[in-house]
C-alpha cells in the first residue's frame, strides 16, 4: 500500500486535454501522449515487427526518440524486441495503463473524456486536489504507474510498487453540490489495488495482500480497471437517480462486515470492541459495544476483533 508527491515541469497533456495552466512549475510531468501513442501502436501490431523509421514518421520524433522511449517501457516491464536498424516488435499486449488502450475499453463512458496519466507521481490525490481546484470538470481520472508518497485512510502511507496495482484517483462533481457552491466543490475519490505484488514488505506482510497473492496468477490491470471505472460510474448514477438506499443495501448484502462482525474500533480519542449492527441511512456503521451502548461510527478504524 503506498501514494505520491509532486514533480517539476507539467509535460503534455494525455490526448491534448487539460485546463489552463497557471504555472509550469510547481505540478507533476504528465506522460508524454506521444509514448501513449507508441505503446498503442505496437499493441495495435502485436507480433508483428515495425521499423523505427515507421514509428517515428508516425508519432512524429526521431528513431533515437523512439529508441530512449522504448528503453523507458521497457523498464516498465513491457516486453519489447529490437532496436532502431531492425524495427521493434511487441511481445504481448502490455498491462499498462495507457489513456489511448483504456479509452477505447470506456467508449461512452464520462471516465474516458480525461484522463491523466503518471509513469511517476507522489500521489494521484495530490494532483487531482490541484486540479479540483483550477475548475477541472467532472469526470477526470488520474493514474499513476507508481507512487512515491501515497496515502491510504488517515493519512497512512500506501505501498505503490510500480506497474503492480492500480493507483487512481477520481474527481466528481455531483449536482447536489451545486445547492451549496460555498462549502463543497467538488469530490475526489482515491482508489488503491494490490493487484500483481508478489510480495509485501515486511511490515505489511501480516496485514496486506494482492489478488496474484491470493490467487496463484496475475491478473490484467486493464481490463479490471476498466471494470472498476463502469461499476463506479453505474453505482455513481444510482445513487444520483435513487440516493443511497439501493446502494447500502448492495453493500449489506456483500459485506461481511455489515452486521454481526465482531470488530475493534479505533478512533481519535478511544478504542472499544463491539458487534457490528447494519448501517444508518447516511451510511454510517453501527456498532453494539461489549458495553451495552449503541455507537455510530463516523470516522476510525475498523478490524476484526477476536
Amino acid at each position: 500500500m503506498s501514494n505520491r508527491r509532486l514533480a517539476s515541469k507539467l509535460a503534455d497533456r494525455t490526448h491534448g486535454h487539460g485546463p489552463a495552466q497557471h504555472s509550469r512549475h510547481d505540478r507533476p510531468a504528465q506522460t508524454d501522449r506521444r509514448i501513449d501513442t507508441l505503446l498503442a501502436l505496437l499493441a495495435d501490431n502485436a507480433m508483428i515487427v515495425i521499423s523505427g523509421a515507421k514509428i517515428a514518421r508516425e508519432i512524429g520524433v526521431t528513431r533515437s526518440t523512439v529508441w530512449r522511449w522504448t528503453e523507458k517501457l521497457r523498464s516498465l516491464g513491457v516486453k519489447v524486441k529490437g532496436h532502431p536498424r531492425t524495427g521493434y516488435q511487441i511481445e504481448r499486449v502490455p498491462d499498462v495503463l495507457a489513456p489511448n488502450m483504456l479509452r477505447r475499453r470506456l467508449y461512452n463512458s464520462v471516465f474516458s473524456k480525461r484522463i491523466y496519466h503518471f509513469f511517476k507521481v507522489d500521489s494521484t490525490n495530490t494532483v487531482a486536489l490541484r486540479l479540483g481546484h483550477e475548475g477541472e470538470p467532472h469526470g477526470a481520472v488520474i493514474l499513476a504507474e507508481e507512487q512515491t508518497a501515497g496515502r491510504g485512510r488517515v493519512g497512512r502511507s500506501w505501498h505503490s510498487e510500480k506497474t503492480s496495482g492500480i493507483y487512481l484517483t477520481v474527481l466528481l462533481r455531483p449536482p447536489i453540490m451545486h445547492a451549496e457552491p460555498d462549502r463543497i466543490n467538488f469530490v475526489i475519490v482515491g482508489i488503491g489495488l494490490n493487484i500483481n505484488h508478489t510480495h509485501m514488505p515486511e511490515e505489511l506482510e501480516p496485514i496486506a495482500t494482492s489478488l496474484r497473492m491470493a490467487t496463484g496468477r496475475v491478473h490484467s490491470r486493464l481490463e479490471l480497471l476498466v471494470k472498476l471505472l463502469r461499476s463506479l460510474e453505474r453505482y455513481y448514477n444510482l445513487f444520483l437517480a435513487e440516493s443511497a438506499a439501493p446502494i447500502l443495501a448492495r453493500f449489506a448484502e456483500v459485506s461481511s462486515y455489515a452486521r454481526g462482525k465482531r470488530v475493534r474500533i479505533s478512533t481519535a480519542t478511544e478504542t472499544y470492541v463491539g458487534t457490528t449492527a447494519g448501517l444508518e441511512p447516511n451510511g454510517l456503521l453501527r456498532v453494539e459495544r461489549d458495553d451495552g451502548r449503541t455507537q455510530v461510527v463516523i470516522s476510525g478504524d475498523v478490524a476484526e476483533a477476536p
